[in-house]
């Protein structure tokens, strides 16, 4: 998809396109990759192919959960959960052990 000899722009172009497919442009920055798109055949390729493996992957990957303990214990470290003026690196951290 990205090759040796694509222009430093289109380099840019596809960089942002995989963050405009995922929803993480403004606005402003969506238009301008999409406006770029409009007139480059190989941004458009690129485009496509980016969309075809982001719909493959949702659809055919394995997704895993973490185990229940796990999980706790992470939404209990976050940074929202923290008491305010407490370093979440400071928290004490106890790991269950394998039998």
């Amino acid at each position: 998809m990205i090759s040796p000899s694509m222009s430093p722009r289109c380099h840019q172009m596809i960089l942002l396109t995989q963050a405009e497919i995922d929803g993480e442009l403004a606005v402003s920055e969506a238009i301008s990759v999409a406006s770029h798109r409009a007139n480059c055949l190989e941004c458009q390729t690129a485009y496509q192919v980016i969309r075809v493996m982001r719909t493959a992957v949702r659809r055919y990957a394995v997704r895993h959960g973490a185990p229940p303990a796990l999980r706790n214990w992470l939404l209990a470290m976050s940074p929202r959960a923290m008491p305010t003026g407490r370093d979440p690196k400071e928290a004490a951290v106890e790991w269950p052990h394998s039998p």
